[in-house]
Order: C-alpha cells, then structure tokens, then sequence
C-alpha cells in the first residue's frame, strides 16, 4: 500500500497528460477541449501535487526516486499554463500540411501592412497556442510600436477594413470603447472587441477583430463582395495598439463559444509577399531603432479587383 501510495500522484499526472495529449493531437473538438484542459484545468491539478511535494520533501529532506519522479510529473504538468504568457510555448498539434480546408483570401486592408504576428511557429506567432486561433495574424500599419498614448498616431488607427472574401455576414459586434494605450478592456468585454465573422465559400468562418467603436457598416445576413468595406480599424477588446486580428476556423461562431472552436490555415494572395507571412522574431530593429521587417499591400488589378 505504501509503495502505491508513494507513486500514485505520478502516475494520475502522467496518465492524465497522456491521455489529454493524445486527445489534442486528434485535432478535433474533442482536441480542443483536451489542449485547453492541458493549459488550464489540469495545471492547477499540477500545481497542488508540486506544492504537496516539494513540502515533503522540505519537511522530510529525503528525495527518493518516487517524490522526484512526482515533482518532475508536476512540473510538466504545469507548464502549458505558461504558454498564455509566451514562456516556452507550445503550437496546437494540428499540421499545416493535413488540417483542412484551408483559406486563400485577399489582404483585409489596401494600405501597406506590417505582419507583427503570423506564421505555423511560437517564435512567429503567438497566437499558434490556442486552437481557435493557430494561424490568426496581428496585422499594423506604420507608423507603430512606438508607444505614444494617441491612437491617432499609429497608422492603423482608422484605416478601411475590408472584407477578405465574398460571404455572409454572420456576427457583427460593436459598441466597445477602444481601449486607451497601456489599458486593459473592461471585464466582460469580449477579446476580440468589436468583430465581424463572415462565412465564407465551403462554409467556414472568417474572424476579423478590433474594430474602431461604432465603425462596423455591415449587418447580419448582409452578402459582401471581396473588398467590401466591413469598419474601420480601432482598438477595441485586448488590444496593446490598433491592429487588425483576422484569423480562419471551422465552426460556427453562433453555435460554438470562440475558445472550443477550431483554427484553420488562412494564406493570403494578390499581393507582394508570401502567402503565409511571418512576423515576431522576423521583425527586426536596425542600428538606428526602427523597426524593419516584410511589409505587404494588395496588388490593384490583380485577383477580384
């Protein structure tokens, strides 16, 4: 009995681990509930047993193999609730290769624009932690990342929104106040801001978030054409400056709470870059403070223009 008792906690975390990974892995709705369970539920789980046993071991100064297997089970355990924070992230385990259908549309914006968040990988994209989320793009227009307290200084402040594809509005959400530079959005307000979801040709959803407050033109049922103009770009919801969220998932923003739905790939075209663009460590700063890095605009005259 002692002998179980000893590496029960072990066991349970690991077993518990094992069976949320393969789960995750699965990449289905099943998957999403397992990964954010990985980042959330099972961590406090985590949290307990690594607090239990680095106390017996404090209070018994004797690791044996059964208390250090424990606190290495814990730690793994509670990990992925660093990922939120970026410290050694994890992306969803969902291929790039094999996740379908994917979504090639034109850039949401005609202004020149500056991938801050984008790409298949942590160290260029945040966003590839959370399932709903796993290709989305943060998207700028310079100037930006300078820190000024006016949002009328950042170059996105303002700009048209367009719609990405043709298809039918499906959510709009507005009537959030833009958030001051440096402030957090109010409790309860959603992380998207005011948003639009479209439904697009092979019924799935496009996400575009952050919209200025009071700018959204478009009304559900509506039928866009590409290039449509959906609002204009603010600073809504948790948002660190104006910026353009546009991500591509599979089910149904009126059926499924954002968090449990599903990313898909999102690739961009009729413009002067790749189609998937990278951004995070793929912005750079040179020697005299500004920042560099791939700036795309939409080709007039090329695709549905």
């Amino acid at each position: 009995m002692k002998f179980f008792l000893r590496w029960f906690p072990a066991v349970l975390l690991l077993g518990l681990f094992g069976v949320l990974w393969k789960t995750a892995v699965s990449g289905s709705e099943q998957g999403v509930v397992a990964w954010l369970t990985l980042m959330s539920g099972l961590p406090m789980l985590g949290g307990i047993v690594l607090v239990s046993a680095v106390g017996m071991f404090l209070w018994k100064r004797k690791l044996n193999a059964s208390l250090m297997v424990t606190i290495l089970a814990a730690l793994l355990i509670v990990w992925p609730y660093f990922w939120r924070f970026g410290i050694l992230p994890m992306a969803y385990p969902i291929s790039l290769e094999t996740t379908t259908p994917a979504a090639t549309v034109r850039l949401p914006a005609d202004e020149p624009i500056l991938v801050a968040w984008g790409g298949d990988t942590p160290s260029v994209n945040y966003h590839v932690t959370f399932p709903n989320a796993r290709w989305a793009y943060d998207l700028v227009v310079m100037p930006a990342f300078h820190g000024n307290s006016n949002l009328e200084a950042y170059g996105c402040w303002g700009v048209p929104v367009l719609a990405p594809a043709a298809g039918e509005i499906v959510v709009t959400h507005d009537g959030e106040k833009d958030v001051p530079i440096g402030e957090e959005h109010e409790s309860g307000t959603p992380h998207q801001g005011n948003h639009v979801f479209i439904r697009i040709e092979g019924n799935t959803y496009i996400a575009i978030g952050h919209f200025q407050q009071n700018s959204i033109v478009v009304n559900i049922g509506d039928m866009v054409a590409e290039g449509d103009v959906l609002g204009k770009c603010g600073n809504s919801g948790s948002s660190d400056e104006p910026h353009i969220h546009i991500h591509h998932q599979l089910q149904d923003p009126r059926t499924t709470t954002s968090d449990l739905a599903e990313g898909l790939p999102l690739y961009f075209r009729d413009h002067n870059g790749l189609p998937m663009p990278e951004g995070g460590s793929k912005l750079l700063i040179d020697k005299n403070g500004n920042l560099q890095g791939p700036i795309m605009q939409h080709e007039a005259g090329t695709g549905l223009d």
